[in-house]
């Protein structure tokens, strides 16, 4: 028989008293541990550890779409959950997060080793050459996040190029996806997705080929897109 969901209320009534919560450590390198307890939607967040720039980010949290606690994490405009610690089980989630915040808070920390690394070194992406000619900004978007910053992401994809707008909330992103063995790119304008294929490759070779063609036109057609959505 699996755990009743507890009503939202009654946990956030609870947060001053969490132990948990209260024996975290303050800092963790460069992050600071601040608690919340602020709802927005089905989600209500306990705290999170955050860098000074605040691009940087580690949450706990709950969430009413499943009755489960969980950790978000933030690197530059892509958030996403950890699955690993998606639980109804309160006691099993303070313990796992306890013994491995430290880790947790250095996967998302800038320089992290990544955990999919042997992915990453299998397909080239490590010691890609060519990342290291990338421009540092085109337009109004500034590369955030490079091969060498790699990151296991969601659906099975690994992120390795992110040019991100954050006044915006904007960002043209490169992964891998391991299952389906390619490379593509997603675009974030203002918050909403779009479902593109202009970079879709089947290896590295290929894609830089796109890259080179059209990422400069690419970014610099979505800031026009984006200022033309500003004077609506």
């Amino acid at each position: 028989m699996g755990i009743k969901p507890e009503e939202i209320e009654v946990i956030a009534e609870r947060i001053p008293q969490w132990d948990f919560l209260n024996q975290l450590p303050e800092k963790i390198g460069d992050f600071t541990w601040k608690k919340d307890g602020s709802r927005k939607g089905h989600i209500l967040t306990f705290g999170a550890y955050q860098d000074k720039s605040g691009r940087r980010r580690l949450e706990i949290a709950y969430t009413t779409e499943t009755w489960d606690y969980l950790i978000f994490k933030q690197i530059g405009l892509l958030r996403f959950r950890d699955l690993r610690f998606i639980t109804r089980d309160r006691d099993k989630f303070a313990r796992e997060v306890s013994e491995r915040i430290e880790a947790l808070v250095g996967e998302v920390s800038e320089g992290a080793s990544p955990r999919c690394r042997g992915a990453l070194l299998k397909k080239g992406i490590t010691d890609w050459d060519f990342a290291k000619e990338l421009p540092q900004r085109i337009g109004r978007f500034e590369l955030f996040l490079n091969a060498d910053n790699a990151f296991e992401f969601i659906n099975n994809s690994l992120a390795f190029v992110h040019y991100a707008d954050f006044e915006t909330k904007s960002h043209l992103t490169f992964f891998y996806n391991r299952g389906r063995r390619e490379f593509f790119a997603e675009k974030i304008l203002r918050g909403v997705p779009f479902t593109i294929h202009d970079f879709d490759a089947k290896d590295l070779a290929e894609l830089e080929g796109l890259i080179k063609d059209h990422l400069e036109s690419y970014l610099l057609s979505m800031g026009e897109e984006l200022e033309q959505k500003g004077r609506r």
